[in-house]
């Protein structure tokens, strides 16, 4: 009863409490149990590489992860694209949107917009400060 109340107090399953229980008997009492080892395979990528990465998104948001590649071919050398996808989506987290869908601007406004850059093309900037709004 006790062991499925912890379960639950803790969010993790009756046979997670019941695993460190059996552990936690071998031991020598007032210890911790050791932590299993982790799966998977070695990070292609160190904290440095993943800035210089990040640092590339801030400055081109439409940069893929091929030319990210080519543009840092010593860098990123033992990397897959896949990787640095990966590293772009999960760990970076860059905001990801599409850019607005805008109408292409009419006949008569493309007119009015060549007559403004005609009268306007020969101002200075103090012209343009004392513009009155």
């Amino acid at each position: 009863m006790l062991t499925k109340r912890v379960a639950e107090e803790l969010s993790v399953n009756r046979r997670s409490i019941y695993r460190l229980k059996m552990e936690a008997a071998k031991l020598v009492p007032n210890t911790i149990p050791p932590q299993k080892p982790g799966s998977g395979g070695k990070r292609k990528t160190t904290p440095q590489t993943d800035c210089i990465l990040e640092r590339e998104v801030k400055k081109n948001p439409s940069i893929t992860a091929a030319e990210l590649k080519n543009n840092h071919p010593e860098l990123l050398k033992n990397v897959v694209i896949r990787t640095i996808q990966h590293r772009l989506q999960k760990d970076l987290k860059p905001p990801c949107h599409r850019a607005a869908k805008k109408p292409l601007p009419m006949e008569s406004m493309m007119k009015k917009r060549i007559a403004f850059a005609k009268k306007y093309k020969d101002w200075t900037p103090e012209q343009w400060k004392n513009l009155e709004r």
